[in-house]
């Protein structure tokens, strides 16, 4: 959907915090209860990134808006494919804990 400019950049920050919570292999639960609402809430935003929609849509409007959104839009994209290879490495981690358990 529609999201302003600062929410966006709150947005792209929460995407990497969750990164580094993956990362730190602690309260893998909760990590993922977080993410499945971030990503029940935000999905909208985050797949028009990964799909590069927002960039068409932005050279219609101002030039210094849309390329601030254009720039977000890709800081968003790799935040997002970050967050995935740390989720699915931590998933893998806990995976093989379980196996030798």
């Amino acid at each position: 959907g529609e999201h302003d400019v600062e929410g966006i950049d709150f947005l792209i920050l929460f995407v990497e915090y969750l990164s580094k919570a993956a990362e730190t292999r602690e309260n893998f639960e909760a990590f993922n209860a977080y993410l499945n609402r971030f990503l029940f809430v935000h999905g909208g935003i985050i797949r028009a990134a990964e799909a590069g929609e927002e960039k068409e849509k932005e050279k219609e409007k101002d030039e210094e808006k849309g390329g601030r959104r254009v720039a977000q839009m890709t800081a968003m994209k790799e935040a997002m494919q970050s967050l995935k290879m740390n989720q699915h490495a931590a998933a893998n981690r806990l995976k093989e804990k379980l196996m030798k358990a």
